[in-house]
This record gives C-alpha cells, sequence and structure tokens, in this order.
C-alpha cells in the first residue's frame, strides 16, 4: 500500500443545500513556495461504497506531491452513516441521489478557488467519474476532468441483483409502493453487494435515462482523460464510447490493471496524470517525488 507522507488536514465543507461534509486537503511543503494562483488543485471524487481514504487518494497525493489534493466524503460515502439531520434519516450510499452529488463536488471546487488556486482538475474513480461528467456538464468551470474507471450507468448493479431481470419486478413495485407511501428513505433488501438500498435511491437508478453520462461529458468542452485496466469487463465498453468525447480528449488503458489499480499499477496512473498535466498546464505535479516513466502509452485526440 502507499501511503500518503504529507500531512493531511481535515476540513468541512458546506454545501448550496445545506449538507455539511468532510473532505481530506493534501498540500506539501515544497508548495509552500509557489502562489496560489500558480498551485494545480486535484478534487478526487471516491466511487459507490467507498470513502475520501479510498480510490485514488489511496496513492496519489504520495505520488504527485506538487498538486494540492482535496479528497473529498461525498454525502454518499461508505452504505450508511448518520447524517445528524431531521429531514433524512440516515446518508451513505444505501441512499444515494444522483440528483444531489453535484453539491459535494461544488462545495470541493469553491473551497479550492477561495484558497486562489488557478487550476481546478475533478478526478473521479469509478462512480466518481459519473459524478465528474454530471458536475461539469452543469457548472462549466473546471480546467480538466480525470476519469479513472468510470461509471458510465447507475443501473449497472441492478442488473447485478437481478441477472436476466429474475425478481426485479416484484422489487421495482416494492419501491414504487414506497414513494407512493411517502417513505423514500426506507431500505429494501438486495440480494448482493450493497444488501440494501432505499426506495429513492432504487428510483433513481432504475430510472436514468440510457445515454445520460455521455451527453453529460459531452456538454462540457474541458479537456478529459480517461484512464482504465484492461482486465476489466467494460474495457471494449470504455473504447467504444471514447471517440464520442470532446475534441480535447486523451486515453490509456493499463495493461492487466484491474478496476482498483493495486500491486503497482498505482506508478502507472500517476505517471499518466503526471503527464497529461505536464502537456495541460505547465506544471509538472510530481514535484520533489520519484516516479517511474509509465510504460502505458497515453493517446491523445
Amino acid at each position: 500500500m502507499i501511503a500518503p507522507d504529507i500531512a493531511a488536514t481535515l476540513v468541512t465543507l458546506t454545501t448550496e443545500d445545506g449538507w455539511t461534509i468532510d473532505a481530506l486537503q493534501y498540500v506539501a511543503p515544497e508548495l509552500e513556495t509557489v502562489a496560489p494562483a500558480d498551485r494545480v488543485g486535484i478534487v478526487h471524487i471516491h466511487g459507490k461504497g467507498a470513502n475520501m481514504t479510498t480510490g485514488s487518494p489511496r496513492y496519489l497525493p504520495a505520488l504527485l506531491p506538487g498538486a494540492v489534493h482535496l479528497s473529498i466524503n461525498m454525502r454518499c460515502h461508505d452504505l450508511a452513516t448518520d447524517t445528524r439531520r431531521d429531514d433524512v434519516p440516515a446518508g451513505g450510499g444505501m441512499y444515494e441521489s444522483l440528483r444531489d452529488g453535484h453539491y459535494d463536488l461544488a462545495a470541493a471546487v469553491r473551497h479550492l478557488r477561495a484558497a486562489g488556486i488557478g487550476t481546478v482538475i475533478l478526478a473521479g474513480h469509478s462512480s466518481g467519474g459519473w459524478y465528474v461528467g454530471d458536475y461539469a456538464a452543469r457548472y462549466h468551470d473546471v480546467e480538466g476532468r480525470f476519469l479513472l474507471s468510470p461509471l458510465t450507468d447507475n443501473k449497472t448493479r441492478v442488473a447485478w441483483w437481478y441477472p436476466g431481470g429474475v425478481g426485479f419486478a416484484e422489487k421495482d413495485a416494492e419501491a414504487k409502493a414506497l414513494m407512493a407511501a411517502g417513505r423514500p428513505h426506507d431500505l429494501m433488501l438486495v440480494p448482493s453487494n450493497y444488501w440494501a438500498i432505499s426506495a429513492d435511491a432504487w428510483t433513481q437508478r432504475v430510472g436514468e435515462v440510457d445515454g445520460t453520462w455521455l451527453a453529460a461529458v459531452q456538454a462540457d468542452d474541458s479537456p478529459v482523460l480517461m484512464v482504465w485496466g484492461t482486465a476489466e469487463d467494460r474495457d471494449a465498453l470504455w473504447r467504444e464510447l471514447y471517440p464520442s468525447f470532446p475534441e480535447a480528449r486523451a486515453w490509456a488503458a493499463v495493461e492487466n490493471a484491474d478496476h482498483d489499480f493495486s500491486g503497482g499499477d498505482e506508478y502507472e496512473v500517476a505517471g499518466l496524470l503526471r503527464e497529461w498535466l505536464l502537456d495541460l498546464t505547465g506544471v509538472d505535479v510530481v514535484g520533489t517525488a520519484a516516479l517511474p516513466t509509465p510504460v502505458t502509452p497515453l493517446h491523445r485526440g
């Protein structure tokens, strides 16, 4: 495991819709002599059931200390968490609202802008990549988007829970009944993975219109880098979608890497992101760290 050897500061962010979320901010000592306007800030967005210490923040702050890193706990972090809110009994992945995630990202971007950071990059792993697409299409205020094994459709897990559709109709009817009864936050059991999901979260997932994420990615013209591992069963899907991305685009597929990039693949991811950011911003975010040159080619255009 690669652990950041720079201090992390716990910060609290307030969203426009009234939530408070936690984030870890990593600022290496070497950045003290760099003017904020000349710094690159990277907002890390975790995947489903994950949190601010998992995914790319597990290693990128240590390998790329030449950037400011802000890793957020979205309100849907982990599986379930006490929200200390009267109107919502709990938060976490079981209660995820696709409608609200952009508020969390906006709070992180505002935090970096308030600190004077001149260049802000969104870095989303898995479901975090879905939210990067959603956010940029709404706000159009970041300088770049890094999509790491991005989720392209929130209905994917529904197919895992009910392969071949067996049992789906009954569960969908249960969700509809709870919604009609004014009980959107009641949990329904599912047979694997999350093990439970709220009626509202279910309804949003199954109701997602096909192509929503790709349309969002296309709706903003900020540069995009998408990286994934060839060991994933979505390898072909990402290759198919990539040509439809905006013109300022780049991609890389790390040979035999899985969804979480472990066992040394972290260095490939960091090296590819470093190369892309150097071209994009002129800033070498590796700083004083030692990072091997990636063997994975970076494809542009």
